[in-house]
């Protein structure tokens, strides 16, 4: 296996020796030994040929929890099948440098569990600082289908309450889910996934054994940007020349300040139109949320006395990439999809990365699931193709992302097993 160079590394260390690495036999691997629903992990890895090493360790444990110790006992909520992934780094302290790193990957199946048929319950809380004392809401229950590997609705209910809200969801089987809150017929509130995530991608997961899973709480946050002169608007369209018909409606749409602070949300109207109103003069830019798919936002907008208006500010959404991006970012217009191609696509897990156009320098890959989990992460050179092994995944869609330099660029690609 190829060894990598991650943003791991810039974590392990305030100041590097950069040196040669000598990956030569360094291999990462992992022990396991499983009774009941726990399981002890090892690092098995291998040692370096350098008196002054030690090995560190990044874990996934395939439940959407992590950890770092050499030897981890990690216990699972439910029985099931787990994928694991084990980040080995070797450092020499000596001289303050990393000398290597390799990923190992392993498939853990736990006996055990709790039976169905209980209850995921939590309380909805609010911003009260604009004296919203009552309100109401719908949340939905979320699960990620694993043959899909999409995230999707199985269940909603209404409720409200003055100063907080309860909600509860029963006979909820055993499972990993998501829960999201927003309010109903009002727009001061941002709708928001357990805990605080106004994003799907970084929404936390809620680990259900069967019984009562309660305290999986929501606090939403009310938009607040002020008052003043300032319009911003434009529309989200399906694309693949779906023409100006294509408007896609009820899609929720951010507008975020300059430091990328959401400050107001809407949806769009039958036509896919949206529009922000009556904002102060500033810096924004717009970010369309939608489960399931990768965002870009749009380039930066700036409100002067000159010019307090800014329309047009239009994208697609991609039903093949499963992306939505800015119309002049659109899929064949990415600075970065002119310096590679991605193939096989499907693939069986083997990737390959071809540069283009004699790019140069080092490339940022970052590959997430449909539940925008980073799965694999690595670096490359552009200079030369590069394959990746992601025959660990399991089927699905995934994303592969590529930052080089100020061009970058996300493609859905499909593992099939």
């Amino acid at each position: 296996m190829k060894k990598i160079f991650t943003l791991l590394s810039l974590m392990l260390c305030t100041q590097f020796v950069f040196a040669q690495w000598n990956c030569a036999g360094l291999n990462a691997s992992i022990g396991t030994n499983i009774n009941g629903l726990s399981v002890q992990f090892s690092n098995t890895s291998n040692n370096a040929n350098v008196a002054s090493s030690v090995k560190l360790s990044t874990w996934t444990f395939g439940d959407g929890t992590s950890g770092m110790a050499l030897f981890p006992m990690h216990t699972y909520a439910t029985a099931g099948t787990y994928n694991v992934m084990m980040i080995n780094t070797w450092l020499d302290t000596f001289n303050n440098a990393t000398i290597c790193i390799d990923t190992a990957y392993t498939t853990v199946t736990v006996p055990g569990g709790n039976p169905a048929n209980n209850v995921i319950s939590g309380t909805i809380s609010w911003d009260t600082t604009g004296n919203l004392l009552q309100s109401a809401f719908k949340v939905w229950l979320i699960v990620l289908d694993s043959s899909t590997n999409i995230l999707h609705a199985i269940d909603s209910v209404n409720t409200g309450g003055v100063l907080y809200a309860n909600y509860s969801f029963s006979n909820v089987a055993p499972g990993v889910y998501r829960t999201k809150a927003a309010q109903t017929g009002a727009s001061q509130l941002m709708p928001t996934y357990h805990q605080t995530s106004l994003y799907w991608s970084q929404a936390q997961q809620i680990t259900h054994a069967g019984g009562t899973t309660s305290g999986k709480d929501i606090y939403l946050t009310a938009g607040n940007p002020g008052s003043g002169p300032g319009f911003v608007g434009g529309n989200i369209a399906q694309g693949a020349n779906k023409g100006t018909t294509g408007g896609i409606p009820n899609m929720l749409v951010f507008l975020r300040d300059g430091a990328n602070a959401v400050v107001a949300a809407t949806y769009t109207d039958a036509n896919g139109d949206y529009s922000f109103s009556n904002l102060p003069l500033g810096a924004y830019n717009v970010y369309p949320e939608a489960i399931n798919y990768a965002t870009t936002p749009s380039t930066a907008l700036t409100l002067t006395s000159g010019q307090t208006s800014v329309n047009a500010v239009d994208f697609e959404r991609s039903l093949s990439n499963m992306t939505i991006q800015p119309k002049s970012l659109s899929v064949g217009k990415v600075a970065g999809s002119d310096l590679f191609a991605i193939y096989p696509n499907p693939s069986n897990g083997v990737i390959n990365i071809n540069w283009k156009n004699g790019a140069q320098g080092i490339a940022e890959i970052t590959v997430t699931d449909m539940s925008g989990r980073t799965v694999l992460r690595t670096q490359a050179s552009m200079n030369q193709t590069r394959q990746l092994n992601a025959t660990h995944l399991q089927q699905g869609i995934y994303f592969v992302k590529i930052v080089a330099g100020a061009a970058q660029h996300t493609e859905k690609i499909v593992v099939t097993q």
